[in-house]
């Protein structure tokens, strides 16, 4: 076809599977034919998930997709029974109805508590209240229909319901200023640091990044002193501020926010650092076989809490010179790789048993279970000023990245309505994250081209991470290490061999603007031994639309 000719229109045609309105819960939710076995249904069985029996709500109860699980608890909190007037009341229900689009919902994920306290704490809270009206006109304003991520026309961003989004939002803020009152005077902890997680996440979905960032660190005081004033202990010291007694649900969904955070944006050395939950203190024995996937699951979500609980006491020590971190820490960290070898060990042969659900979102299915883990042990083998070198080793964990993303790429492609002009946001990390990773830490030139490509072929939204950003800092990243000229004028050729240890760029970390597209990267580069040894710090301004 020329390049005058105008493209075909291409007809896509669903595949219309038919269910039973008697099936399991499950497949109900999944939207999936159901066999009606009992006690579980072989569906459920084949697939790895676990059957949820077949009660049902009544017929006036709403439907819900695969992604639209229900909080537990949520039922119970009707906006008629708050101060709300009736437009308000519309928004809060629609959030009621239609969030989280989480595709790890199981009634005790990240997504699910989060919500639930939400709603819990807007009886009381007025600013979480009015968040929570913000959030669902946000929703509204995503005018797609997709099963696994909210999703609008770039055209289509400044509408009525975006409109009355930001001025519900300023409202939960002037609401905040009321729990800061009560803040300074020793009060209102747990208050005000659930009110600074949900304005946080109603900025990721509003796109406004860097006032996110702020609430961010508004929570990190609020955790380490009880109060709004600045922290006191900074990285350069080994021992963590010990942090306000709080509630270990409000404190666990804060630190999901802030790893996100601290991987998404890097670790500044002015930052301060603070103890979260306790760790598990368990050190569970792992089989040679997992015995199902929900023990799997069990074992894994061990190993991710305590994993990431010991990478943010550690950062006491991210700039320390290798030889100066103790002994100690060196050791914790080989230890959690060797139980993420444990994991995967137990957990490949479990997969024999579970036939691949096509109609099933790449991302959950029982192969999926290992993304997660992956990406952790990527991230652990690089701590504590491990040489760069150290990922050469792990070529075949980010073609397994890869591989994941370029499935889940190709799926929501032939199941929803992408194309130019398409913005997509979802609140929890998914493919960017790995993409990134294989972009920045893998050398081998066709996987970290690759995962830029994906990076750059849709905008993509995850939490605090954005695809179109963190492509670009890749991008300038890549062309550093390909010895190009560190700026954004033209790059060097990024299918050049392998990059040498002496040339690696590495501890990025992303400033960004409050109200503008805009962000400052700093990194720092290794020098070769002839031009001086040790590293010099490169800084580059980025901008993206």
């Amino acid at each position: 076809m020329s390049a005058s000719e105008p493209p075909k229109q291409r007809i896509r045609q669903r595949a219309s599977t038919p269910r039973s309105k008697t099936g399991c819960i499950t497949c109900k939710l999944r939207r999936l034919k159901c066999g009606e076995e009992k006690p579980g249904c072989v569906r459920c069985a084949k697939s790895g998930w676990k059957c949820d029996g077949y009660e049902h709500r009544s017929a006036n109860s709403s439907s819900s997709s695969l992604l639209r699980t229900p909080s537990p608890g949520s039922y119970l909190y009707t906006p008629s029974s708050l101060d709300l007037n009736e437009q308000e009341r519309r928004y809060f229900q629609t959030y009621i109805d239609k969030a989280p689009l989480s595709l790890y919902a199981r009634g005790g994920d990240e997504s699910s508590v989060f919500k639930q306290i939400m709603l819990q704490e807007s009886n009381t809270n007025s600013c979480v209240r009015h968040a929570i009206v913000a959030s669902g006109a946000l929703i509204k304003s995503f005018d797609l229909d997709c099963k696994w991520a909210y999703m609008r026309r770039l055209s289509n961003v400044q509408n009525p319901h975006h409109e009355f989004a930001l001025f519900q939002y300023q409202k939960a803020i002037l609401e905040l200023r009321t729990s800061i009152d009560a803040l300074q005077s020793g009060t209102g902890a747990r208050e005000t640091l659930v009110s600074a997680i949900t304005l946080a996440y109603f900025d990721f979905f509003a796109d406004n990044g860097g006032f996110a960032i702020q609430h961010i660190h508004f929570g990190r005081k609020i955790l380490a002193t009880g109060r709004s004033s600045p922290l006191s202990t900074p990285f350069s010291s080994p021992q963590p501020a010990a942090g306000t007694i709080m509630d270990p649900s409000v404190t666990r969904l804060f630190m999901g926010v802030d790893i996100q955070a601290k991987f998404a944006l890097g670790i500044d050395s002015e930052c301060s650092y603070i103890a979260y939950v306790p760790s598990t203190n368990s050190n569970p024995l792992y089989p040679y076989q997992f015995a199902n996937l929900d023990e799997a699951r069990q074992f894994r979500q061990i190993l991710v809490v305590d994993a990431y609980n010991s990478f943010l006491r550690s950062l006491g020590y991210h700039f320390t010179p290798v030889e100066e971190i103790p002994e100690e820490w060196i050791s914790i960290r080989e230890g959690f790789l060797q139980k993420i070898h444990l994991w995967f060990a137990a957990f490949n042969p479990l997969l024999r048993l579970y036939l691949v659900d096509s109609a099933a979102h790449p991302l959950t299915r029982p192969d999926a279970m290992r993304f997660e883990v992956t990406i952790l042990l990527l991230r652990l083998s690089g701590m504590l000023q491990t040489p760069e070198a150290v990922y050469d080793d792990l070529t075949s964990h980010f073609e397994y990245l890869l591989g994941v993303c370029r499935d889940v790429v190709a799926y929501e492609r032939a199941n929803a309505d992408y194309g130019m002009g398409i913005e997509t946001f979802a609140s929890e990390p998914r493919i960017i994250p790995a993409l990134y990773l294989c972009a920045t830490k893998c050398r081998i030139p066709s996987l970290r081209n690759e995962a830029l490509s994906m990076l750059f072929a849709e905008r993509r939204r995850e939490g605090i991470w954005e695809s179109i950003l963190h492509g670009k800092v890749a991008q300038w990243l890549i062309s550093l290490e390909a010895d190009g000229e560190p700026g954004w004028g033209g790059y060097a050729d990024f299918t050049s061999p392998t990059v040498g240890c002496d040339r690696r760029a590495w501890g990025e970390t992303i400033q960004r603007e409050l109200q503008s597209k805009r962000a400052t990267v700093r990194c720092r580069q290794n020098r070769p031994a002839e031009q001086g040894g040790g590293w010099i710090e490169r800084i580059c301004v980025v901008e993206w639309v």
